[in-house]
């Protein structure tokens, strides 16, 4: 038996030796040599992409006051029992770069929408006292320059912090001071003051895709004060200072989207060669 298997593996080597070289007498080519396919280009990773970008992003504010202040308040003991303003909203727009994968950099401008200003204040002098109701609105422009540091990308989430200074236009209008123990009733016209504004960032980008990405933020923002006009008493019987809202700043939530100018994350690397 165990010639017989010998018999048959050299029979078989032979065949395929006869068959070989049948194939070469035809004339027919050997098939061709196998290559390595060559490697995808590897993408960039699309946090760490650089170039321009083109922004807008809209608000909620949450003002706050440290102060009111008018050469009235000298003449008595004034007491001030609220002072503060409703929350509004804001919208804006910017452009800015991406220098590193860590910095960026962008300038933006924003409309900061209405707010109404709510205060009361009670105060004694030598033979009189009373109270005063105040109500006014605030707008503002705000022009910030900004720089934030992109801490970390993970599965296209970065967070960052980040500052920025610049300036805003403070108007007060529609401000009114009612007087009601003493029936006296003032207001102003509109007024506004330039001031310098700073702001500091903290938040959220997540890339939808290698153009988009979407920024969820909190700022904090200082806007400087404001005054309102010259205050008229409605009797015509007299005019004081206008009235000054000192260190006026928000807290605010915003949400945004950056969309990128240029790009190089994200191409599709092109079909392997598989024989030459």
């Amino acid at each position: 038996m165990g010639k017989t298997r010998v018999a048959l593996s050299a029979f078989a080597l032979v065949l395929c030796q006869v068959a070989g070289a049948h194939a070469a007498d035809l004339g027919l080519p050997p098939p061709p040599p196998m290559i390595d396919a060559a490697p995808p280009p590897i993408a960039s990773d699309c946090c760490t992409d650089q170039g321009w970008y083109f922004k807008g992003f809209l608000g909620s504010t949450s003002y706050d006051v440290s102060s009111i202040d008018n050469a009235a308040f000298d003449t008595a003991d004034f007491t001030f029992h609220n002072l503060g303003f409703e929350a509004s909203g804001f919208g804006g727009l910017g452009f800015g770069s991406k220098l590193s994968p860590h910095f960026r950099w962008d300038a933006t401008a924003e409309y900061r929408n209405r707010a109404t200003f709510h205060g009361l204040d009670s105060y004694e002098g030598p033979g009189f006292s009373g109270t005063n109701d105040y109500e006014a609105t605030l707008k503002s422009w705000a022009m910030l320059g900004n720089i934030y540091w992109d801490i970390v990308c993970w599965n296209g989430l970065t967070p960052y912090v980040g500052a920025g200074i610049g300036f805003s236009r403070n108007y007060i209008g529609n401000f009114t001071d009612i007087n009601v123990p003493n029936l006296g009733v003032a207001y102003a016209n509109t007024n506004a003051t330039t001031e310098f504004a700073w702001a500091i960032h903290a938040g959220f980008a997540f890339e939808v895709n290698d153009r988009v990405t979407l920024d969820l933020a909190y700022r904090y923002i200082n806007l400087g004060d404001a005054m309102s006009d010259t205050v008229i008493a409605y009797d015509g019987s007299g005019t004081a200072d206008g009235l000054e809202f000192e260190d006026i700043d928000s807290h605010d939530v915003m949400l945004g989207v950056r969309w990128k100018f240029d790009h190089c994350c994200g191409q599709a690397a092109p079909m392997p060669v598989a024989f030459k």
